[in-house]
C-alpha cells in the first residue's frame, strides 16, 4: 500500500490514542494516522456484522505513537467462520512499515473481544497482521492508554427481537457478565404454530451464556426458527464441527454424549455420515422411526439425512428421473452421478428445496441436469444471511473435475435474503469447470449470481435469463452470452445507487464476458455495464437491446456517454471495455460514435487511464462464437441439438 506515514494526533490524555470503528468502519482515505489495507462494512446481521480493519492473509494496519509505555487494547473478532482468531503485533524501524520484530501474539478469541498488550517507551512504531490460522479477522478498536492505569471501557448491550427490531439496551463496563436477559418471550411479537422460540444469541449465531463477558458493543437477538419436520423430498443436514450447531435447537436429532439418535419420518431414509477424515457412510432404512448409533471417538463431522419416496436408482438408459419437489433424491442421484459421470438427471417442473445447504458440488465429467421447463423446474436453496461470501453460499459448485456440465429448462436460485441488510454475495452457480453450457437457464440472485472461476475456461449461455444487483456475472475465462436476459434487480428497499452488470478478471490470455443480441432490463434506476475487478478486465456488448419500460433509461451517472464503472476495484485492473450497436426499441441507437472513459485507479494515487470503449461494425463482427470460444463452439452446438432431441423423445 503505497502512502505516506501520518503523525498521530492525540486524544484523551496526552499521549493516548484511539480508533473506534465499531459504530462507523474507516474510509477508504488515511484515517487520522491509521494506515490499513481494506475495510470491512458490514451491516448488522451480515456474517458477524463487524466493522473496522479487515485483516484477511494479505491484510495488515499499522500506526505511530508518541515514546512513551502504556497499555494497547486490541478489539477484535472472526468474521465469517466458526473458528478462533488471533492477532500478531510486530514493531518496524525506519520509514518503511514492514512485519519486522514480533513484540506479540494475542490469546485466541471465538467471538469478539479485546486483548491488551503492554508497550514500553521504545515501540513507538506498530504493524498488527492476524495469526497463522485462516481466518478473516476485523480488528474494530485500536486503544492506547498513557500509564499501566486500567479504565474499564463503557460497552452498550443492545437487545433485540427475532427480527432485528431493539427492545432496549443498556451501558455496562467491559467485563461485566452478561447475566439473565431482561426480556421473555412474552416480549417479543407472536409468531406462528409451525415455529418455537430457541433462545438468545449474538449476531455471529452463538447462543449467549450467561458467564460470558461483556467486551465491546454487543447485540443479542432472540432466535425463533421453523419447527423441522422429516417430509418426503426433505433433507436435514447437521454440521457437529460448527461452534453454532446446537443439538437442542433441532427437533430431528438428539445428542447425549457419545450417543446420537436420528428421529425419522414414515419416508424410506437414506442417512450419510461423513467423518472429519472424509470417509462417508450410508444408510438405507425403510419404516423407521428413528435410529440411534455411537460417535465413540467424536470422529463425525456431518451428518445428512435424506428423505424419500423411493430409493434412487437409475433408469434402463443410466440415467436419473426424480420425483417433481423431491430434493433428496436430487442430491443423492447427483451424489451417484459425480461418481460415475456421463449421467443425465431429469427433473420434471417442482421446486427442488435445499435449504440452507450451500455448495452441493458437480464433479465429474459430462453430468447433465435437464428440467421440464425454465419457470417451472427450480433448484433453490436459502443460506443463512450471516455467511454472505463469494465462496460459501452457492447453491452448485461445478468443481475443477467438472467437465462438459450441460444445463437445460432449468432455474437456479440463491434465496439468501439480500436486502434483509441491504447486502449478501449469494452465488447460484460458482463455476470451476470448463466446457459448460446452459440453456435457457435462469439464474435468480442479486450479488455474484453467477461466478465463473477458471482462467482459459469456456462456457456457453443461450436464451437464458440472470438476474442481479452488484456484480451479478463476475469472474474470469472465456464466456459468451447469446440471446439472455439481463436482468438488473433493485439495490436495496429505497431503489437508489447503480446496479453493476459485470465484475471482470480476466488474463491476458482469455476473451472474458462477450454478450450477444442480449437485452437488459432494470428495476434499478442506474446501471453499469460493469466495473473493472482485477487482471485485465475484458467485457464487450454487442448488439445489446435496453428494454427500460420503467422510465428513462440511465447508465451510470445518467449520461449516455458513460456506461462504464470509472473506478477500478483493484490496482493496475486497466480494462478492455467495448460495446457496439447498444440500442432500444423502434432502432434508437444508444451507442455514440465515439466514447473515451478517463479510467481511474483509486489504488495508485488516482492514476488515469483514456480507453476507447467502442468498436465499429467492423471491429465488431470478429466477436462471434467460435472467435470467443475456439473449436468448442462447434462441439457445443452439437451438444445442444443433441439434448433438444433426446429430450423430446
Amino acid at each position: 500500500m503505497a502512502v505516506a506515514l501520518l503523525s498521530v494526533g492525540m486524544l484523551a490524555g496526552e499521549n493516548d490514542l484511539l480508533w473506534d470503528f465499531t459504530e462507523q468502519a474507516p474510509n477508504a482515505k488515511n484515517s487520522e494516522g491509521l494506515q490499513y489495507l481494506s475495510k470491512s462494512t458490514d451491516a448488522a446481521g451480515v456474517n458477524n456484522g463487524l466493522k473496522g480493519v479487515k485483516l484477511d492473509s494479505k491484510g495488515y494496519c499499522y500506526f505511530t505513537k508518541a515514546p512513551v509505555a502504556g497499555r494497547l487494547k486490541l478489539y477484535f473478532g472472526d468474521r465469517m467462520t466458526n473458528k478462533s482468531t488471533s492477532l500478531r503485533i510486530y514493531t518496524w524501524k525506519g520509514d518503511k512499515p514492514k512485519a519486522d520484530k514480533l513484540i506479540a501474539e494475542t490469546g485466541s478469541l471465538s467471538e469478539y473481544g479485546v486483548q491488551v498488550i503492554d508497550l514500553d517507551e521504545t515501540q513507538n512504531k506498530i504493524y498488527i497482521t492476524r495469526g497463522d490460522n485462516q481466518v478473516e479477522t476485523v480488528l474494530q478498536k485500536i486503544q492506547f492508554h498513557e500509564g499501566f492505569d486500567d479504565k474499564p471501557e463503557i460497552c452498550v448491550v443492545s437487545y433485540r427481537d427475532q427480527y432485528g427490531n431493539e427492545l432496549g439496551h443498556k451501558e455496562v463496563e467491559e467485563g461485566t457478565v452478561v447475566g439473565s436477559i431482561p426480556y421473555t418471550q412474552s416480549d417479543l411479537p407472536k409468531w406462528g404454530a409451525d415455529s418455537l422460540f430457541r433462545g438468545w444469541y449474538y449476531l455471529s449465531g452463538r447462543k449467549v451464556k450467561p458467564s460470558d463477558k461483556i467486551m465491546n458493543n454487543t447485540s443479542i437477538q432472540a432466535g425463533v426458527t421453523a419447527i423441522r419436520k422429516a417430509t418426503e423430498g426433505s433433507i436435514q443436514q447437521y454440521d457437529l464441527t460448527s461452534r453454532v450447531f446446537y443439538a437442542e435447537d433441532e427437533d430431528l436429532i438428539d445428542i447425549d454424549g457419545e450417543v446420537v439418535t436420528l428421529h425419522l419420518g414414515d419416508a424410506k431414509t437414506v442417512v450419510s455420515i461423513m467423518h472429519q477424515d472424509g470417509n462417508e457412510r450410508f444408510m438405507r432404512l425403510s419404516n423407521r422411526k428413528s435410529i440411534m448409533f455411537r460417535d465413540n471417538d467424536q470422529s463425525v463431522a456431518c451428518i445428512t439425512v435424506f428423505n424419500v419416496p423411493e430409493f434412487v436408482t437409475p433408469g434402463k438408459d443410466g440415467n436419473y428421473y426424480i420425483p417433481a419437489n423431491d430434493a433428496a433424491s436430487f442430491l443423492l442421484a447427483l451424489k451417484e452421478a459425480n461418481k460415475e459421470g456421463h449421467t443425465t438427471i431429469f427433473l420434471p417442473n417442482g421446486v427442488y428445496d435445499l435449504g440452507e445447504i450451500t455448495l452441493t458440488p458437480i464433479m465429474s465429467e459430462g453430468i447433465s441436469i435437464i428440467g421440464e421447463s425454465m419457470e417451472g423446474t427450480i433448484i433453490k436453496n436459502a443460506p443463512d444471511y450471516r455467511t454472505e461470501s463469494i465462496n460459501r453460499t452457492a447453491t452448485l459448485l461445478i468443481t475443477r473435475e467438472g467437465f462438459d456440465t450441460y444445463f437445460q429448462d432449468l432455474t437456479i436460485q440463491n434465496a439468501l435474503d439480500y436486502y434483509k441488510s441491504s447486502n449478501g454475495r449469494a452465488v447460484c452457480l460458482w463455476d470451476q469447470g470448463t466446457r459448460t453450457i446452459c440453456k435457457r437457464v435462469r439464474l435468480l440472485s442479486y450479488q455474484d449470481t453467477y461466478y465463473s472461476d477458471r482462467t482459459q475456461a469456456v462456457k456457453l449461455f443461450e436464451d437464458c435469463e440472470i438476474h442481479g444487483a452488484v456484480d451479478f456475472i463476475c469472474g474470469d475465462g472465456c464466456v459468451y452470452f447469446k440471446n439472455t436476459l439481463l436482468y438488473c434487480e433493485k439495490r436495496n428497499t429505497k431503489n437508489t445507487g447503480v446496479a453493476y452488470i459485470t465484475a471482470n478478471k480476466s488474463v491476458e490470455s482469455d476473451y472474458g464476458y462477450v454478450f450477444e443480441s442480449c437485452t437488459i432490463k432494470s428495476e434499478c434506476p442506474t446501471v453499469s455495464f460493469g466495473r473493472a475487478w482485477r487482471n485485465i478486465p475484458q467485457v464487450v456488448f454487442l448488439n445489446t437491446l435496453v428494454d427500460y419500460s420503467a422510465g428513462e433509461f440511465k447508465m451510470d451517472d445518467g449520461k449516455y456517454t458513460q456506461r462504464w464503472t470509472k473506478q477500478l476495484m483493484n490496482k493496475g485492473a486497466w480494462p478492455v471495455f467495448l460495446e457496439y450497436n447498444t440500442h432500444m426499441k423502434y432502432d434508437r441507437i444508444l451507442t455514440p460514435p465515439e466514447n473515451d472513459v478517463e479510467f481511474i485507479d483509486t489504488h495508485s494515487g488516482n492514476k488515469t487511464r483514456t480507453i476507447s470503449t467502442v468498436l465499429t461494425k467492423m471491429q465488431a463482427a470478429k466477436y462471434t462464437m467460435d472467435y470467443v470460444l475456439g473449436h468448442w463452439a462447434k462441439d457445443a452446438r452439437k451438444k445442444i441439438e443433441f439434448n433438444q432431441k433426446y429430450k423430446k423423445q
